[in-house]
């Protein structure tokens, strides 16, 4: 799920049809920072309750309190909670950072539950608060849905696959099948790489 550049939020309305059209599906909150949305909590609550495969978001650590919970939850098995850790975020509460790293295994671990993770953005791509400085390219290689209900193949929103009110289950399928990971420009520019060397 997206949020708006502006600071605008989804809807309640939105939000759980986009959990409704997200059935069985891995479903990642994001952001801006997922935790500033005024109904977090609730949102949180709705895709926990839903039958989405998986839940996953990416969280600043700013909201103390809040980065606190989630990472309990997350050592937990609940959802999974990546905290953003690089030289593009703002230093936060050495107690957030201590929740990410206390007791988690040094190495990949199959059978454990435990869904925290640190991570280091590296690829930055020029969207959000990176929009200006930021590499060409897409910021989300899946199926995004915008704070309006526009379901779009990918991050860079130029292939839109209707609504979560009238989607085209169709080409959202067809989207899934052979394209899942991958960029709708990047594509669409093979396509045509294609189409130039058959001619």
């Amino acid at each position: 799920m997206d949020s708006g550049p502006e600071g605008k939020h989804m809807s309640k309305k939105t939000y759980a049809k986009t959990l409704k059209l997200c059935s069985g599906e891995y479903v990642a909150l994001g952001g801006g920072e997922p935790t500033l949305h005024p109904k977090f909590w609730e949102f949180l609550g709705l895709a926990l309750g839903s039958d989405a495969e998986d839940i996953w978001l990416a969280t600043n650590g700013s909201q103390t309190k809040i980065a606190l919970a989630l990472a309990k939850m997350a050592k937990g098995g609940v959802l999974g909670v990546a905290l953003s850790r690089d030289e593009y975020h703002d230093e936060i509460d050495p107690e957030v950072v201590k929740a990410f790293e206390k007791g988690k295994p040094k190495y990949y671990d199959n059978h454990s539950d435990d869904c925290r993770e640190i991570r280091s953005v590296t690829d930055i791509k020029a969207s959000g608060r990176a929009k200006d400085w930021g590499e060409d390219g897409c910021c989300c290689d899946d199926i995004v849905i915008d704070i309006h209900g526009n379901i779009w193949a990918c991050g860079c929103k130029t292939k839109q696959f209707g609504t979560v009110w009238e989607p085209d289950e169709e080409a959202i399928a067809d989207w899934r099948t052979d394209h899942t990971g991958e960029c709708w420009e990047e594509v669409k520019d093979k396509q045509e790489e294609k189409v130039n060397k058959d001619e």
